[in-house]
């Protein structure tokens, strides 16, 4: 068999094409979700604010009926996580991954975090809703709609539960650390309520925010990804 007939048999332009088509759909799924999520926080966020807030006070008293003062201790120290703690392990990961020479990783990550402050505050800002005021153990004067915790512990964990699922080849051990991260998400969501520093539905629309960001930084980074193998392809084509 001669050189370009081995060649022209080669799985290489097969496996290419079949990487293409993978990120096209993941390009397409991920710009629908990002779409949606962008929409429903819109709609959802119309629809808190222009309700009672009854639901939203009932949620708060029976959480607050639980409350003891050992439970305080351990919401005090959850809710760290959204904030200072977060960044401790925010800079120790992005000083690790620079070691390892993953700086496109590192990059990604401080770049979606500001974004996320940014994107937090502004919202603040816009929506101005007060804090809650039955019965609060911390006194904080920023606005509470959404909950900045919630944002950033949602887009944050996710990324470092993708993260260790794909370095350890999506292992039993990668799943367990991925879902204890996605766990302290919603840890962190429920202590922002406990402590009486934000609604339920403050919690709910950090959330559905912070989806948003990770759905449109991972659409981000593989539209990247989609345009380098379609630049490949016209190439090879020529």
């Amino acid at each position: 068999m001669s050189k370009a007939q081995t060649t022209s048999h080669s799985p290489k332009p097969e496996r290419e094409k079949n990487a293409f088509l993978v990120v096209s759909i993941e390009v397409l799924v991920g710009l629908i979700l990002s779409i949606v999520s962008f929409v429903f926080f819109l709609d959802i966020t119309e629809r808190f604010l222009a309700s009672d807030g009854n639901f939203d006070t009932a949620i708060s008293q029976f959480i607050y009926s639980i409350r003891t003062p050992t439970l305080t201790m351990v919401m005090t120290v959850i809710t760290s996580f959204g904030d200072v703690i977060l960044l401790i392990i925010a800079t120790l990961l992005i000083i690790v991954l620079n070691w390892k020479k993953h700086k496109r990783e590192a990059i990604v990550f401080v770049v979606v975090l500001v974004m996320t402050l940014i994107i937090n505050v502004v919202l603040k800002e816009v929506i101005a809703r007060p804090r809650p005021a039955i019965d609060p153990l911390a006194d904080l004067e920023s606005y509470s709609f959404p909950s900045g915790h919630s944002m950033s512990a949602f887009v944050f964990y996710t990324l470092i539960a993708r993260l260790i699922y794909h370095s350890t080849h999506k292992s039993e051990l990668g799943f367990m650390l991925a879902f204890l991260s996605i766990l302290l998400i919603f840890l962190v969501g429920l202590s922002r309520i406990y402590l009486g520093v934000h609604y339920f539905s403050d919690v709910v629309a950090g959330f559905i925010g912070g989806f948003w960001i990770v759905v449109t930084a991972i659409l981000i980074e593989r539209t990247l990804i989609f345009y380098r193998l379609f630049r490949e392809r016209r190439v090879a084509t020529k």
